[in-house]
């Protein structure tokens, strides 16, 4: 955006006073987008607002075995926020979430666990291959000096019913909450379509259960909030919102086929970090 004149901007403030920030949304839906969306906000008092409205919800039509269900499609704002054309299809772009207290970890505990180098040792069977590039100082974040981390993941594995590679950015950041704890985010989405085959570079032509295979995007979203009277050892309420675009010729984009999947596979992830948090601590502290 361009910067605005300088006349320009004295008369606005001679106006209108000091800009309001619009209040943070209350709906749970609401939520997720505004989290993906204003993710790197520098207006953390209005990111504060939205972890309070979500503990809030959370406490008033929440369940202590967790809430699940199925998003809309993310807008054309949040795909440009991280890069990405605002028009790029919704054809397949299905969404889901897990909204869930978990004990054993404390939200920054969380934020340890995926900042760690190793992601095959802690999530066995998840990834055929895994590494990293990181484009902040990740030992920073993990010393606590440091609010925020970035790196790019490539990884090699499945992709719906077949093999492929590809990579995703991932964003870490640590606010305090309003009643002073630290709350971790992250951010996560695909750059570029995923590349379906055996190995990478090559197409899937002559296998059927390749061919056609597609997964063109992602875009996740989570935040681990502190619970009230958690305490030194934690307990966070874990807010995990996932949009997919990944298709096959043997199904719809309107099957529920998709939305299963996909929600089973965060409710696995989900599962495996209560591990983390409980028997395997080891693998990671």
């Amino acid at each position: 955006m361009a910067p605005r004149s300088l006349p320009l901007v004295l008369l606005g403030l001679s106006l209108g006073g000091c800009r309001q920030v619009d209040p943070a949304p209350t709906a749970l839906e609401d939520l997720m987008h505004f989290f993906f969306l204003d993710f790197d906000s520098e207006e953390t008092e209005r990111l504060q607002e939205g972890v309070d409205n979500l503990l809030a919800w959370q406490a008033r039509e929440g369940s202590s075995e967790g809430s699940t269900g199925s998003l809309g499609v993310l807008s054309a704002e949040a795909k440009e926020a991280v890069g990405l054309d605002g028009d790029l299809s919704d054809e397949w772009l299905k969404g889901v979430f897990e909204l869930v207290p978990r004990a054993g970890c404390t939200a920054r505990e969380h934020g340890d666990i995926y900042a760690f180098d190793d992601q095959p040792a802690l999530f066995p069977g998840q990834y055929d291959g895994y590494d990293r590039t990181y484009h902040t100082d990740v030992d920073c974040y993990r010393g606590q000096e440091c609010a925020e981390a970035e790196w790019s993941a490539h990884i090699e594995g499945n992709v719906g019913l077949a093999k492929g590679t590809y990579d995703y950015i991932v964003q870490m950041r640590d606010l305090e909450s309003s009643a002073g704890e630290t709350v971790t985010m992250t951010r996560a989405w695909l750059p570029e379509p995923a590349v379906v085959g055996q190995d990478e570079g090559q197409e899937a032509e002559g296998d059927p259960e390749q061919e056609g295979t597609f997964f063109d995007q992602s875009y996740s979203i989570e935040v681990f909030a502190p619970l009230a009277g958690a305490g030194d050892g934690g307990e966070s309420l874990h807010l995990y919102a996932l949009w997919n675009s990944a298709g096959h010729p043997l199904f719809s984009p309107d099957s529920e086929f998709w939305e299963r999947q996909y929600l089973k596979g965060v409710e696995d992830w989900n599962d495996r970090l209560d591990e983390l948090c409980d028997e395997d601590r080891a693998l990671w502290q």
